[in-house]
């Protein structure tokens, strides 16, 4: 078993996109700071699919619903990068790097709001969100 050395700085964005890949975990980045968080319940995952599935039926095609993708916030100095639990974007931005987007991909983030991440979710996420211009 190894150990992974925790960052004891703010991280860059190429820093964080050379973290070890790992699926058991939320990785963020918060204005430098990592931010990890466990993985989300199973209801909360149902609640992800099923809203995911009724928004890719309401939407145009040139437009996807995506879940748990990256979505950078800010490249200058200190980065952030969230991972709403889902994303409405362009379908022509998406198939250029599918697994991270840009603020400027994406015009609705939803967060499944759940009792351990309400305050997050509520405020801080819905101000990054908006700050970085993301209109929904």
């Amino acid at each position: 078993m190894t150990t992974v050395s925790w960052p004891d700085h703010l991280l860059t964005l190429e820093e964080f996109e050379q973290l070890p890949e790992d699926d058991s975990h939320r990785y963020e980045l918060q204005e430098g700071v990592l931010q990890v968080t466990p993985k989300a319940a199973s209801l909360h995952q149902r609640v992800v699919k099923r809203l995911t599935a009724v928004l890719d039926r309401q939407l145009p095609v040139a437009w996807e619903a995506i879940p748990d993708v990256e979505v950078v916030l800010a490249t200058t100095w200190p980065p952030s990068v969230r991972v709403p639990d889902v994303v409405v974007a362009d379908t022509a931005r998406t198939d250029a790097n599918p697994n991270r987007l840009y603020a400027q991909d994406v015009v609705l983030a939803v967060e499944v709001v759940s009792p351990d991440s309400a305050r997050t979710d509520r405020v801080t996420k819905r101000h990054e969100y908006a700050g970085a211009g993301i209109s929904c």
